[in-house]
């Protein structure tokens, strides 16, 4: 059984072979989806009027193991070969401004930018993006499946492109 995918449920009534001779099935019950508690969900990502990246997204089913989320940014080009472990390695770099400490609350952050991509570049105007949270494990989680029914990765946010004119990422 593994989070993230769809089940029914059926009841099994076994003869006992004195009293009752026949088997039964039950009718299925409805479909149903069991969670995947370290991941979060309904993630969208826009820029607000002030040229913030504001992000948004429903917290994890179960944050006890989980240290902080960290946002991540994956330009287009780079997404066909994001994965797990490329979360990983990004979410281990240190970024204060995309860290953010669970609150059993659902999220909405603003991110100032420049902030970095998974890449570690600046991101820039007139490049398209996709937003990802990663539910950085606690110290004492041994290291997250990579199974994609554990996965600490939230499915992307719809991509994005920063416009000429938002304030430009500067690096010192």
């Amino acid at each position: 059984i593994a989070a993230g995918q769809k089940y029914s449920v059926y009841i099994m009534v076994i003869a006992d072979g004195t009293v009752s001779t026949s088997n039964a099935l039950s009718d299925p019950s409805e479909m149903f989806t069991i969670p995947n508690p370290i991941q979060t969900t309904a993630l969208t990502a826009k820029l607000d009027a002030s040229g913030k990246l504001q992000v948004d997204f429903k917290k994890a089913v179960n944050e006890t193991s989980i240290d902080a989320y960290r946002v991540l940014f994956v330009e287009k080009s780079q997404m066909k070969d994001f994965n797990l472990q490329k979360a990983a390695e990004a979410a281990g770099k240190e970024d204060t401004k995309a860290t953010i400490k669970p609150t059993n609350k659902d999220i909405s952050t603003l991110i100032d930018i420049p902030t970095k991509d998974v890449s570690g570049k600046d991101i820039t105007a007139d490049t398209e993006y996709a937003v990802y949270v990663y539910s950085v494990p606690t110290k004492d989680v041994k290291k997250a499946s990579s199974a994609q029914s554990a996965t600490p990765l939230s499915l992307p946010s719809k991509t994005l492109i920063l416009k000429t004119g938002t304030p430009a990422p500067t690096t010192p």
